[in-house]
């Protein structure tokens, strides 16, 4: 009875996993991005370069905390079929 919740748990993750990456994606579609101003963009980028300190970062719009909740759950995902492994054998 325990190995079936412990299937069916694992089924429902992936599968939530499968169906939100290609929602998200599809969701995320930016048709005019620069907006007629992708010309200007380098001359931006020059003016502010040199005004830049050693403490501050440029933002480059990584989302850190997607890609932190990704490896977590990539290390309970492998923790879990470790351990499933470990009381088969």
């Amino acid at each position: 009875m325990k190995r079936v919740r412990v299937k069916v748990f694992v089924v429902a993750v992936i599968s939530t996993l499968v169906l939100v990456g290609s929602a998200v994606a599809a969701g995320n579609q930016k048709l005019s991005t620069y907006n007629g101003v992708g010309g200007n963009v380098q001359a931006q980028v020059k003016g502010t370069a040199a005004s830049n300190t050693l403490g501050s970062l440029l933002f480059t719009g990584l989302d850190l905390a997607l890609i932190v909740g990704g490896g977590l759950v990539l290390v309970v995902a492998g923790v879990s079929v470790r351990r499933l492994a470990n009381r088969k054998a």
